[in-house]
C-alpha cells in the first residue's frame, strides 16, 4: 500500500473549560492512550491573542489559528494517531479552530456549587 492511499490522520480534539475544572487531569489521562497524544498547554500559546480578542481589538482570528495552532497540529498528525491538546486560551477562537481543523471539542463544565459544599 502506498503512502498516498493511506488513511489521513483523524481530526484533532481540544479539551477546553474553565480553570480548576479538571481539564489538565483529563488531558493527562487521554495522553496515556497508546493511539495518540494529548498535550497540555503547548507552546506557542495564545495568551496575547486571547487578551486582544477579549478586549475587542481588531484581530484576524483565522490567521492567528493558521499561524500559531495549525503548525503544531500538522506536526503531530499521523495516520491512525489522534492528536489532542488542552488549552485555556482557545475560547475566542473555537469557531476558527473548528473551521480550520474539523476538530472535536471536549468541554469540561465545572459546577460552582461543588465548591461551596
Amino acid at each position: 500500500m502506498s503512502s498516498e492511499s493511506a488513511d489521513p490522520a483523524p481530526p484533532p480534539f481540544f479539551v477546553v473549560g474553565c480553570a480548576r475544572s479538571g481539564t489538565t487531569s483529563l488531558a493527562r489521562i487521554l495522553d496515556s492512550a497508546d493511539n495518540g497524544v494529548c498535550l497540555v498547554e503547548p507552546a506557542p500559546n495564545l495568551n496575547r491573542e486571547t487578551r486582544l480578542a477579549m478586549d475587542g481589538a481588531p484581530l484576524d482570528r483565522r490567521q492567528v489559528v493558521r499561524e500559531l495552532l495549525l503548525p503544531r497540529v500538522r506536526e503531530h498528525a499521523r495516520p491512525g494517531r489522534v492528536y489532542g491538546e488542552k488549552s485555556i486560551t482557545l475560547a475566542p477562537f473555537l469557531e476558527e479552530v473548528h473551521a480550520e481543523t474539523g476538530c472535536r471539542f471536549i468541554y469540561v463544565h465545572r459546577d460552582g456549587r461543588d465548591v461551596v459544599r
